[in-house]
């Protein structure tokens, strides 16, 4: 024991993995509901994907891998994993 040397050892780092997004419909007319889904990717350290419609700085339209979407007009919706 050496009151000089305090060592910590951190568990390893998972880095992020690309995520997968499946939709229910290849087609999507205004008015029609469709389901997005992450079928893929790693979480890593966060807990939940956050889904956003525009920008990622919009608030959370879903905190789940899943999310049903009602577009009236051509959108973008991003999703995130929060960094801890």
């Amino acid at each position: 024991y050496n009151n000089n040397r305090i060592r910590k050892t951190d568990p390893a780092c998972t880095m992020p993995t690309t995520p997968t997004i499946t939709a229910s419909a290849t087609t999507v007319c205004s008015g029609d509901s469709v389901l997005l889904h992450i079928s893929s990717g790693t979480l890593n350290s966060a807990t939940n994907w956050h889904w956003h419609n525009g920008s990622c700085a919009a608030a959370d339209i879903a905190v789940n891998d899943s999310v049903w979407v009602n577009p009236a007009v051509t959108s973008t919706f991003n999703f995130n994993r929060p960094l801890l």
